[in-house]
């Protein structure tokens, strides 16, 4: 359903992957999104970087609301503090010099950092890299922010890994290499990896923007229900219509992710086979996001639905995703120096 009141939203990353999805919510006429790429999906877009001040004070026109949703967060990326520490506060200059009162910011699970228990927003953040460092060091910034105006309202949004059509991270890599026969479950211990589908995100953000009844407010969120590391590639496999994954162990993997780390750093390509992608496959990711739901938010998608739907769209728009994966390697390269599979 199209936003039909009368804010005028100000998108920060808008031709990203999580903006594009939260563009379909708003009318094209009450929104600006400002990105260092360009998305002719996107509407009402402008070219321009939030580490320069200037380029937001000239985008940024009659808006009321400000959606935080840049950021650096490639594992390549160096410097994520110029982005989402400077970047953010930046934008809270800004605000400051346009009355603004209203601020969501996306940050991440990544500010709990790795716990015994699923994480909930009552757990002390621990962030155990620089990623979440920048993420909880930026949300410092938008508190003290607010806490200097009594209208001024926050929200923080704390998603788990997003994924949905026109995403090209880590589930991405997966249905690609499920697609290509590659389809391999690591060790025999399954362990929880917590999933926010896109469209049941941005839907929930959309809704807590009109239920911002407290100075701030923070949610996690995830999707339920919660699966294993198997029951994903088996879920997605079975959208394929394969069967299920073949087992190798942990070991194994290991070294078979040293061996295409050597070949990446050779012929100077991040290849879908590494070291750090069988860890991560490993690594329980559990957060807890009861309390978005306790506030009568009901998502459209299951974790399970939400899989089978975009592994369908990744299977009848090969062409679609071909094309934006090439802009994006193209990006990786101009930007970082990076060529990705």
């Amino acid at each position: 359903m199209k936003d039909t009141s009368s804010d005028i939203y100000y998108v920060t990353g808008g031709a990203g992957f999580i903006g594009r999805h939260f563009n379909n919510l708003l009318d094209e006429g009450n929104v600006t999104n400002i990105d260092i790429r360009v998305q002719k999906v996107v509407p009402n877009q402008v070219y321009g970087d939030i580490r320069k001040i200037q380029d937001i004070r000239n985008s940024i026109g009659d808006a009321n609301i400000i959606v935080h949703l840049a950021a650096a967060h490639y594992d390549f990326e160096k410097d994520y503090f110029a982005t989402n520490v400077e970047g953010t506060k930046n934008l809270l200059k800004v605000a400051d010099e346009q009355n603004i009162d209203r601020f969501v910011f996306y940050s991440s699970v990544a500010v709990y950092g790795q716990n015994e228990e699923p994480a909930h927003e009552g757990t002390a953040p621990n962030p155990d890299n620089d990623y979440g460092r920048s993420k909880l060091e930026a949300e410092k910034l938008i508190k003290e922010w607010a806490e200097q105006k009594p209208e001024r309202k926050v929200l923080f949004i704390r998603p788990a890994v997003v994924f949905g059509p026109h995403n090209f991270g880590n589930l991405f890599n997966l249905t690609r290499n499920i697609d290509r026969g590659l389809n391999f479950h690591i060790g025999r211990k399954p362990v929880i990896k917590s999933l926010a589908y896109v469209e049941n995100l941005v839907e929930a953000t959309h809704y807590l923007i009109h239920n911002m009844t407290e100075k701030s407010q923070t949610f996690n969120y995830v999707d339920n229900p919660q699966l294993t590391n198997f029951d994903i590639s088996n879920n997605i496999s079975a959208a394929f219509g394969q069967r299920k994954s073949l087992t190798i162990s942990y070991p194994l993997a290991l070294l078979l992710g040293y061996f295409f780390d050597l070949i990446g750093k050779f012929i100077d390509k991040e290849l879908m086979i590494s070291v750090k992608r069988v860890k991560k496959f490993c690594t329980p990711t559990h957060f807890n996001a009861d309390k978005v739901f306790e506030t009568g938010f009901k998502p459209r998608f299951t974790t399970v639905r939400a899989l089978e739907y975009t592994t369908r769209w990744y299977i009848e728009n090969r062409e679609v995703w071909t094309k934006e994966h090439e802009m994006l390697k193209k990006l990786f390269r101009k930007n970082y120096g990076i060529t990705i599979e």
